[in-house]
């Protein structure tokens, strides 16, 4: 299996969510941990989650070192965040 990595990312996000609801005061919001290297990869994967949202804001802060690794988060998995 060449070129098939399977370490667990070194780096991941926390990404919120925010979409506006129509006739509702409050906004819908999500929270995720994404297991990846960049924002970018992060924004793709949740925007991958919700293709049909044109009104989606995402707010993606990178996790501190090495909690990827305590939160046993694998590359390219988003998990709910709770």
């Amino acid at each position: 299996m060449s070129g098939f990595n399977t370490a667990p990312p070194r780096e991941g996000f926390v990404v919120l969510v925010h979409i506006p609801m129509e006739g509702l005061m409050a906004p819908y919001r999500d929270v995720y941990v994404v297991g990846c290297s960049t924002h970018s990869e992060a924004e793709a994967r949740i925007r991958s989650l919700y293709p049909s949202e044109p009104n989606l804001t995402i707010y993606a802060s990178p996790l501190q070192i090495g909690a990827a690794e305590n939160l046993r988060l694998a590359r390219d998995e988003v998990r709910s965040w709770q």
